[in-house]
């Protein structure tokens, strides 16, 4: 009978309170900006990514966007 636990086996030493994560995506869509990665998670899966790599590039993303821009004379 399904009993809805899952097991994890660790391949190395694990901190107290370090957090698990699984991968849900494919190689093609860990490759896309994180915009797309969460819409697909959300759609298929019903949740907002929180790991490490899309936290950390949220937080980029935000202070990009709270930089103000170049002055025109400097744009590439």
């Amino acid at each position: 009978a399904h009993d809805g636990c899952a097991v994890a086996r660790a391949t190395r030493a694990l901190a107290p309170g370090e957090h698990l994560t699984i991968n849900y995506a494919s190689d093609e869509l860990l490759a896309r900006p994180l915009a797309e990665r969460r819409a697909y998670l959300l759609a298929n899966h019903d949740f907002v990514c929180g790991c490490a790599r899309c936290e950390a590039e949220a937080a980029d993303e935000a202070a990009e966007a709270d930089r103000p821009p170049l002055p025109p004379d400097c744009a590439p």
